[in-house]
C-alpha cells in the first residue's frame, strides 16, 4: 500500500515537473523579463532615441537645409551611366593622348638630330649639364665647380614635386660604369642637347607633363627638367627602367633553365644565381616566365608553377628568388632534357595563344636562357626537333647562353647553340660583370624591331611606385615646401589616434633611407605612376666597317611619367558620387585605378601592389569561400581585358570601407569602355537606386555676378575645406603660391567676378584625333602635332561643372553656418551633451563646421576637423549616413573610434543624410553631423535607464543587468565598462552575438576576403659574443677587415670597372638591385641581454617583426532591420537571457542582458584572420590567376627577313686589365685571405 502511494506521488511528482519544464522552456524568456521589463526597456530605447533625434535635429538644422535646397530651386536629375562613363573617358584620353603625343615629339626630334649630327662638331671641351657632376649655383654644400660640367641654376617647382629644377633645359646621366668623355658617349650628349627644344616646347604647351626621358641605347638618359642627382651611391641604368626595357622588347615568354650539377658549387653557384636573379629583373607584367633547375632532370624551383609560365609580376619574381636559395648542386647535367621541358612548355603557349598561325605568329617573343657552366656533346637533335618549323625556316624560340666561370671547356659548343638559334653569348667570369652581361639580350630580342624601322609601337608600364626610382626617392623627403607637408607628416607618423593606418598609407611611405629599427619614423609622400614609352631607331643602319654583318641597334627609348592621381582627378568623382567609383584595368586584368587598391601597408610598399586582379577586389554577395571566383566578376573582367564596351546591371555587390571594419550589401550597375591607344580600359561603378540621380546646378557663377554679389560671401570665417585631390580650378603654371587649395579656391571665385571671366578646360579637343590616330597604325607614319600653343603664365583651367555645383552648396549652407546666437532650447541641447561642433559636408567636396563654446577650441598640436576629414563623400561617415538613409530616411548614424575605450576624451559622430526631391526623384545631396563628448552621452544613458516603471525593473547600474548599446556594425557604443567602448560585441559578449546572427539573424555575417593582406611573423636572432674582448689588437683587425672589405668594393662595383674592362664594356648597364620590401624591414626590435660575469659572456636576442603577403579573412556584420522588428528571443543553452530592442532614428540597438545567469563562453570575432590553403605557401593559393584571360601586347615584332643578316652573336670575352692595377688588386685579395684565416 505505502509501495504504490509512493509510486502515485512519484508519478504526480514527475508530471508536473514535465509541465513546469515545458512551460520554462517554452517562455524561458517570457520567465525572466516581465512585460512590465519590456515595456521598461523599450521605454528606455525611445527616450534615447528621440532625445538624439532631437539632438540632431536641433544641432544641425537638417530639416531647414533640406527645405532651403528647395527654396533655391534644387533640380535632381536622372544619371546615365552610359554617357557618364563616355564623358569620363573622353576626359582621360585627352590627357593619356597628350602625354603619347609628347613623347612622339621627342621620338621624331632624337631620330633627325641623329641623322644629321655631324661627330666632328663634338669637341673635346665640351661642356653639359651634367645630373651627377654639375655645380648647382648658389649651393654652398655642392663642392667646387668642375670646369668639365656648366653649372644649374635650379628652383623648386611643385609640378615636379618642389624638387629644385631648371625648366629651359635638361641634364645627362651618365652610369658608373660608362666613361662620359668617351667619344661616342659624347657624340650622343652633344646630338640629344637639340632635344631641349622639344622639351620645352611640350611642357609649356602641357604643363601638367610630368618627368620627360630619353634614354639612349649606350646608356647616357637627358631628363627634363634639369635636376642635380641626389644619390650618394649611383647604380643607376636607364636601360634597366620598366619604360626602356618594355618598349625594346614588347612582351616574351621566359624559360630559365639554371644548371644544378656537382660541378656548380661554390662561386659559380653564387654567380649563376645572381644571374638568373638580374634576368628576372628584366621582367615586368607583360612577360611570363618558368625557372627550371637542372642535373639528372629538370625541375620547377616553385614546385607549384609546375609545367606552366608565370606571369612576371613583383610578387611572383620575388618568389622564384626565394626559391633559388634553396637550390642546391648534384648529380650530373642532363641538358637535353632540360631543353626538351623548356620547348615543351613554350609550344603549349604558342598553341594557346596561336602564335603558330603566321598571322600572329610575330606576336610572340619567346626565349631559353641557359645558365650553366658548361655543356657536353652535341644538341643539334633537340633543337631540331623542338626548334625548327615550317621546313626549318622559321625558329621560334631564341636561345641565350650564359657560361659562368673563368675555367671553362667547350666554350665553341655553348656559343654555336646561341647562334644557331636566333640568340647571343655571353661570358661571366665574375660577380661585377653579370648585370652588364645579362642585358645584351635585350637589344637581340629588339632587333626584328629595329630592323622593321617604320613602326614605333607605344608602350605604357606597369604602375610602379616613384619612390622605387633613385631619381627621385631622395628627393621627396627634402622638399615637403614650406614646412606644411613635413609637419602633417610629422603629425601622421606620431598621432595614430587621428590618422588611421589606411589614411596615413594613402599618402606616406616609409623613408627608405633611414636607419632599419629606428622608432622615430620618418615618412615621406610617394605616388604610383606608369610610363608611356616609344622607341627610336637609327636611321643611319649600315653594314659594319668590316662589311661582314649588319648592325641593328636602338638609337634610344623616349619616355614621360604619368601620376595615377592626375588620372584620377579627370574621372569626375563628384559625379560617380557617394559609394560609385571609377576604376582602370590593365591588359593583365590587373587594377591600376580603384578605391580598394592598397599599395603601402604600415608605411612599406607591397610587392603586390602592381598586381592585383580585378577579381581579388570585386565581391558579389555569394557563399563562395576564398579564391572562388564568381562566374559574373570573370565575365566582367574578361570583358574588360578584351577591350570590350558594355556594361553589367544590377550585380548584388559587397564592398567594405572604414578601414576594413564595416560592411554593405548593395546592387551596383558597371559600365565599361576601352581607353584607345593605351592597354586600359576603364569601368564606372554605380549604386543601383540612389546612385543613379544626381544634383544639377545652375549657372550660379551668372547669378553671383549678376546679383553683384561675392561668392565667398556664402563662404564667411574659415571653417571650411574643399576636396584635397579634386580640381576646382588652377594655373597650368605653378608660378602662383598658394599654401593652401582654399587659398587658390578663394583667389579664382574673386577672379569669377569679372565680366571677362572666361571658363577654359586643361586639355582642349583636338579635331580628327582619333583618324589621325588610326592612320598611325595604319601605315606607320608618325603625324603628330609637335607646335601647340604654349601656355602662358596666367592660363588657368576649371571644372566648370564642379565649381557651379560648389556655388550651389555655399548658398544652401551658408545660413546654418554663421557666428549666430543659439536658441535657448539648442543650447540646452549643446550644453547636455558637450556638442563640440556641427558640420556639413556636400557632393561638391565643400566641407564646412562651426565650433560651440570658447571650450571647444583646439589644443596646440591638434588638428581641426576639416584637416582629419575632408574628403567629403568618401569619408566613413558620409558613406554610412547615405546608406542608413535607405534603411530609415528619418535618423542618423552613432559612431564611436574603434579605440574609444582607451581614449579620455573619445567623441561620438553623428551623421544624417539629405535627399532633396525634385520631380518624385530623390539624390544625395550633402550630409550634416555634430561631434560631442562620448561621456557626456554615457551620463545621459545611464540617466535615462536609472529610472524605472515597475517596483520589479532593475535599472542598468545593478548587478543584475548588464546593458550595451551597439551599432549598426555590431560596435559597441555604450557599456557600463567603458573600457569597452569601441570593441566589437561579439568579444564581449560571443554568446549573444552568435545567437543575434544565426537563429534570429538580426545581424548578418558578411566575410570579407582580403587578398592585399600583410601578415607579421616574429623572428629571434641570438647573438652570442662570449669569444669577442675588444682589446686593440682586435679593434685594429676589425679596421683591417674593414678597409680590405671597401678596397674591394671600389675595385669590383664601383666606377672603377671601365678601367677593368675597357672601352667596349662601358656602354653596358649596370642593374639596380630589386628591393624586397619585407625581407629586411624591421618595424620592431626587442634585446634580452643575458650576462654571465663570471664567464664574461654576452647573449643578446633580438626579435624581428618579419611582414609577409598573405591572404586574411573577416567577418562583417551588418544590421537587418527588417528582421530586427520581427526579433524573439529564442533560448538556447550557451547565451544568457537578453532582450534586444531597437533604438528609434538612430542606426544603434539597445541589448539588455540578465548577467546573474552563467553562460559559456564563445568568442565571435570581427578581426581578420589568416586563410591557410592545407599547407600551401602563398602566391601558390592564386597560380590559378595566371590562366585567366589576358590580352597580348600589339606591335610587338619576333622576327625580319634582314635578321639573317646579324651575325653578331656573342663571342669571347677579353679581360684586358691594366697589369699594374690587376696585380695589386689580387695581391689585396691574398692578404685578405690570409686575415681571414
Amino acid at each position: 500500500m505505502e509501495a504504490n502511494l509512493m509510486i502515485r506521488m512519484l508519478f504526480k511528482f514527475a508530471f508536473v515537473f514535465m509541465i513546469v519544464l515545458q512551460v520554462g522552456v517554452a517562455s524561458r524568456d517570457g520567465f525572466f523579463f516581465s512585460s512590465e521589463e519590456r515595456d521598461n526597456i523599450k521605454y528606455w530605447a525611445d527616450q534615447l532615441g528621440d532625445e538624439l533625434w532631437q539632438l540632431g535635429q536641433s544641432v544641425t538644422k537638417a530639416t531647414e537645409m533640406k527645405a532651403r535646397y528647395k527654396k533655391l530651386n534644387v533640380q535632381v536629375r536622372e544619371k546615365d551611366g552610359e554617357a557618364l562613363l563616355m564623358e569620363i573617358v573622353h576626359n582621360v584620353q585627352r590627357m593619356l593622348d597628350r602625354k603619347r603625343d609628347a613623347v612622339r615629339c621627342i621620338v621624331n626630334a632624337a631620330e633627325d638630330a641623329a641623322e644629321f649630327f655631324n661627330g666632328t662638331d663634338a669637341l673635346h671641351n665640351y661642356t653639359f649639364y651634367s645630373a651627377k657632376n654639375s655645380y648647382v649655383v648658389g649651393d654652398v654644400t655642392d663642392g667646387k665647380d668642375d670646369d668639365a660640367y656648366k653649372p644649374m641654376e635650379l628652383d623648386p617647382n611643385k609640378n615636379f614635386y618642389s624638387i629644385p629644377v631648371n625648366l629651359n633645359y635638361s641634364s645627362v646621366h651618365v652610369p658608373t660604369n660608362v666613361f662620359d668623355r668617351d667619344g661616342p658617349v659624347l657624340d650622343a650628349i652633344k646630338w640629344s642637347e637639340s632635344l631641349d627644344d622639344v622639351f620645352v616646347q611640350n611642357y609649356f604647351s602641357d604643363p601638367g607633363l610630368s618627368f620627360q626621358y630619353f634614354g639612349s641605347s649606350i646608356g647616357l638618359m637627358r631628363s627634363y627638367p634639369a635636376m642635380k642627382w641626389k644619390q650618394e651611391a649611383d647604380l643607376f641604368d636607364c636601360r634597366n627602367k620598366f619604360w626602356y626595357t618594355e618598349a625594346a622588347t614588347c612582351s616574351k615568354d621566359v624559360v630559365i633553365l639554371i644548371d644544378n650539377s656537382g660541378s656548380m658549387t661554390g662561386y659559380r653557384n653564387t654567380i649563376a644565381k645572381l644571374t638568373v636573379s638580374n634576368i628576372l629583373d628584366t621582367l615586368n607584367n607583360n612577360d611570363f616566365v618558368a625557372v627550371y633547375n637542372y642535373s639528372g632532370r629538370a625541375e620547377e624551383v616553385v614546385s607549384c608553377f609546375k609545367d606552366r609560365l608565370v606571369q612576371a609580376t613583383l610578387e611572383n619574381v620575388s618568389t622564384l628568388k626565394a626559391a633559388l636559395e634553396d637550390v642546391m648542386p648534384e648529380g650530373y647535367a642532363n641538358l637535353t632534357n632540360a631543353f626538351t621541358k623548356a620547348f615543351k612548355v613554350l609550344e603549349k603557349y604558342r598553341e594557346l595563344r596561336g602564335c603558330s598561325n603566321s598571322s600572329a605568329g610575330s606576336q610572340c617573343n619567346q626565349a631559353i636562357m641557359l645558365v650553366t657552366d658548361g655543356v657536353t656533346g652535341n644538341h643539334t637533335e633537340v633543337f631540331n626537333t623542338w626548334n625548327r618549323e615550317a621546313n626549318s625556316t622559321h625558329i621560334p624560340v631564341r636561345v641565350f647562353t650564359f657560361l659562368i666561370g673563368r675555367e671553362v671547356t667547350k666554350v665553341r659548343e655553348i656559343q654555336w647553340m646561341a647562334c644557331l638559334n636566333r640568340g647571343y653569348y655571353v661570358h661571366i667570369h665574375s660577380m661585377n660583370e653579370v648585370r652588364e652581361q645579362v642585358f645584351k639580350y635585350i637589344p637581340v630580342i629588339a632587333r626584328p624591331l629595329v630592323l622593321q624601322g617604320t613602326m614605333h609601337p607605344v608602350t605604357w608600364t606597369p604602375a610602379y611606385a616613384d619612390t622605387a626610382d633613385p631619381t627621385l626617392a631622395a628627393w621627396l623627403w627634402d622638399v615637403m615646401d614650406t614646412g606644411r607637408r613635413k609637419k602633417q607628416s610629422e603629425f601622421a607618423g606620431s598621432k595614430d589616434r587621428y590618422l588611421s593606418h589606411g589614411r596615413k598609407d594613402y599618402i606616406y611611405i616609409k623613408d627608405s633611407n633611414q636607419v632599419v629599427g629606428n622608432k622615430n619614423v620618418k615618412l615621406q609622400e610617394y605616388r604610383i605612376i606608369v610610363s608611356v614609352a616609344i622607341p627610336a631607331f637609327n636611321r643611319m643602319l649600315n653594314i659594319d666597317v668590316t662589311n661582314e654583318t649588319l648592325l641593328a641597334d636602338l638609337l634610344g627609348v623616349a619616355a614621360t611619367d604619368i601620376p595615377i592621381k592626375d588620372i584620377e582627378k579627370l574621372t569626375y568623382k563628384y559625379k560617380s558620387g557617394v559609394n560609385g567609383y571609377a576604376f582602370i584595368v590593365t591588359n593583365n586584368g590587373y587594377i591600376l585605378l580603384h578605391p580598394d587598391l592598397r599599395p603601402v601597408f604600415d608605411g612599406v610598399l607591397k610587392e603586390n601592389y602592381n598586381s592585383v586582379d580585378l577579381t581579388e577586389v570585386e565581391f558579389l554577395d555569394d557563399s563562395n569561400g576564398p579564391r572562388m571566383l564568381n562566374p559574373e566578376i570573370e565575365e566582367l573582367r574578361k570583358a574588360m581585358v578584351n577591350y570590350s564596351e558594355g556594361k553589367m546591371l544590377k550585380k548584388r555587390m559587397k564592398f567594405h570601407y572604414d578601414n576594413i571594419r564595416r560592411v554593405a550589401v548593395e546592387q551596383k550597375n558597371f559600365y565599361f569602355a576601352p581607353l584607345k591607344g593605351t592597354p586600359f580600359t576603364l569601368g564606372l561603378s554605380l549604386p543601383d537606386k540612389y546612385g543613379m540621380y544626381y544634383i544639377k546646378a545652375g549657372d550660379e557663377v551668372q547669378k553671383s555676378r549678376h546679383k553683384k554679389i561675392p561668392i565667398i560671401k556664402y563662404l564667411q570665417g574659415g571653417s571650411w575645406r574643399i576636396h584635397p585631390d579634386w580640381t576646382y580650378c588652377k594655373y597650368h603654371h605653378q608660378t602662383h603660391a598658394f599654401e593652401l587649395p582654399e587659398d587658390e579656391m578663394r583667389h579664382f571665385l574673386e577672379k569669377m567676378r569679372s565680366p571677362d571671366w572666361l571658363w577654359a578646360e586643361q586639355y582642349e579637343d583636338t579635331e580628327d584625333e582619333d583618324e589621325e590616330v588610326m592612320l598611325m597604325m595604319d601605315n606607320g607614319t608618325e603625324a603628330v602635332n609637335c607646335n601647340r600653343r604654349l601656355k602662358a603664365e596666367d592660363e588657368y583651367y576649371c571644372d566648370r561643372e564642379l565649381v557651379q555645383l560648389f556655388t550651389f552648396d555655399a548658398k544652401v549652407t551658408d545660413p546654418f553656418f554663421r557666428e549666430d546666437e543659439l536658441t535657448y532650447f539648442e543650447q540646452e541641447f549643446v550644453n547636455l551633451y558637450n556638442v563640440s561642433l556641427k558640420f556639413v559636408s556636400t557632393q561638391s567636396g565643400l566641407t564646412r563646421w562651426l565650433r560651440f563654446q570658447e571650450r571647444t577650441e583646439l589644443d596646440e598640436g591638434d588638428s581641426d576637423f576639416g584637416d582629419l576629414h575632408k574628403k567629403s563623400i568618401e569619408e566613413p561617415y558620409y558613406r554610412s549616413a547615405v546608406l542608413q538613409h535607405g534603411n530609415n530616411p528619418d535618423s542618423y548614424v552613432f559612431s564611436v573610434p574603434f579605440d574609444a575605450g582607451l581614449r579620455d576624451n573619445a567623441v561620438v559622430m553623428a551623421s544624417h543624410a539629405i535627399f532633396p526631391r525634385d520631380g518624385g526623384m530623390e539624390a544625395a545631396a550633402s550630409v550634416v553631423g555634430l561631434q560631442f563628448q562620448h561621456s557626456a552621452l554615457f551620463s545621459r544613458f545611464m540617466s535615462i535607464t536609472s529610472k524605472t516603471m515597475c517596483p520589479s525593473c532593475r535599472d542598468c547600474a545593478s548587478e543584475e543587468l548588464d546593458c550595451f548599446v551597439i551599432d549598426d556594425s555590431g560596435y559597441v557604443v555604450l557599456a557600463e565598462d567603458k573600457n569597452l567602448t569601441g570593441r566589437f560585441f561579439g568579444e564581449v559578449e560571443g554568446a549573444i552575438m552568435d545567437s543575434l546572427r544565426t537563429s534570429s539573424a538580426v545581424f548578418k555575417e558578411v566575410p570579407i576576403f582580403d587578398y592585399q593582406a600583410i601578415c607579421v611573423d616574429e623572428e629571434i636572432e641570438i647573438s652570442n659574443d662570449a669569444n669577442f674582448i675588444l682589446t686593440p689588437f682586435n679593434q685594429l683587425k676589425l679596421l683591417v677587415h674593414w678597409m680590405y672589405g671597401q678596397l674591394l668594393w671600389l675595385l669590383f662595383e664601383s666606377n672603377l670597372s671601365h678601367i677593368w674592362y675597357g672601352i667596349q664594356s662601358s656602354a653596358r648597364p649596370i642593374f639596380e638591385e630589386s628591393f624586397e620590401s619585407y625581407e629586411i624591414d624591421i618595424n620592431e626590435t626587442d634585446e634580452v641581454i643575458d650576462e654571465d660575469e663570471d664567464a664574461g659572456q654576452r647573449k643578446t636576442e633580438e626579435i624581428f617583426e618579419v611582414p609577409r603577403l598573405c591572404d586574411n579573412k573577416r567577418n562583417l556584420y551588418v544590421l537587418q532591420y527588417e528582421n530586427l522588428k520581427k526579433y524573439e528571443y529564442t533560448y538556447d543553452q550557451c547565451s544568457r537571457p537578453h532582450i534586444v530592442q531597437y533604438i528609434p532614428h538612430t542606426n544603434l540597438v539597445f541589448v539588455v542582458i540578465k548577467s546573474t545567469f552563467e553562460t559559456c563562453y564563445k568568442m565571435v570575432s570581427s578581426s581578420s584572420e589568416e586563410i591557410l590553403y592545407n599547407g600551401t605557401d602563398h602566391p601558390c593559393q592564386k597560380v590559378f590567376l595566371n590562366d585567366l584571360p589576358r590580352r597580348r601586347i600589339s606591335g610587338c615584332f619576333s622576327e625580319h627577313p634582314l635578321e639573317h643578316d646579324v651575325k653578331l652573336c656573342g663571342g669571347c670575352h677579353s679581360l684586358r686589365a691594366r697589369a699594374l692595377l690587376f696585380v695589386v688588386s689580387w695581391c689585396v685579395v691574398y692578404l685578405g685571405c690570409i686575415q681571414y684565416h
